[in-house]
């Protein structure tokens, strides 16, 4: 199968044209470069620049031989947040599969004087992606649950935040548990711990979208090469980089899509 991908953002997402090249491209986060080694390693990937992933929809609408691999955030949160298309993607494309299911959580320094949110006294300031992201929405409504004093400041990229929470210029740092990521590296470099998981409904995930003209066999072809089962190799792969691969496809996929979006449209109807 031929395909080309175009990365979104770095951590969003990318696009796939199946009908063109085989040479990969990535300027990704770790996670993404991980699952596309292991579940489809032939894909171009090419960074696109932003727009809150609009341009990137925006291809995959336009496009009838592509499909779309997008974070809950380009598939939830910008949708709920108000982004800059004028309808939500996700009802205009075909949902596939989902490829990966992580947890949020929110780091703190190893010397960090709390091991509780609930024990933290003054104020607080956490960072996370983006203005109007994941993390935004979980730390408002988590702190209007605490009632504790708290700023959240957005950033564009995880290594700053992470440089400014090592260096005492913020307390926490709002990210996703392993896959080699920022926060996978707090825990085995020893220099953060974890003060609070969020609930299981708020996991980020890896999402398929595909153009509702892809033919039938090319999507059938895509699901058949990341259903397949795992090599030896691949095994060790996912195990090395702790990423924890959830493939569903079909009903089960639509179900957990339904279930992520009341989630989020629940919560953002609670944050004031």
């Amino acid at each position: 199968m031929k395909s080309i991908c175009k990365t979104l953002l770095a951590s969003v997402f990318f696009v796939c044209n199946l009908a063109v090249s085989q040479t990969v491209y990535t300027a990704g986060e770790q996670q993404i470069n991980t699952v596309k080694d292991i579940l489809f390693p032939n894909l171009v990937i090419e960074k696109v620049p932003g727009a809150q992933g609009a341009l990137a929809w925006q291809k995959v609408l336009q496009n009838k031989n592509s499909i779309i691999v997008a974070t809950t955030s380009a598939v939830h949160i910008a949708n709920l947040e108000g982004g800059y298309l004028p309808q939500d993607p996700t009802k205009e494309t075909e949902l596939l599969a989902t490829l990966t299911r992580s947890k949020q959580a929110i780091f703190v320094g190893t010397n960090f004087p709390y091991n509780k949110i609930a024990d933290i006294k003054g104020k607080w300031f956490v960072g996370g992606i983006g203005e109007k992201g994941i993390c935004s929405l979980l730390m408002k409504n988590l702190m209007q649950n605490y009632k504790i004093d708290f700023t959240y400041v957005p950033y564009k990229l995880a290594q700053q935040i992470s440089n400014d929470m090592l260096g005492g210029h913020i307390d926490g740092h709002c990210t996703t548990q392993g896959g080699l990521n920022v926060g996978d590296q707090y825990l085995r470099n020893n220099t953060g711990k974890i003060i609070h998981t969020f609930e299981k409904d708020s996991f980020p995930r890896l999402y398929v979208f595909a153009n509702k003209e892809l033919p039938q066999d090319k999507k059938e072809e895509f699901i058949k090469q990341i259903t397949r089962q795992f090599d030896n190799q691949e095994e060790l792969l996912i195990k090395n980089s702790n990423i924890n691969i959830d493939i569903n496809v079909g009903e089960e996929a639509v179900k957990i899509f339904n279930t992520e979006r009341k989630f989020w449209k629940n919560l953002k109807g609670e944050v004031k």
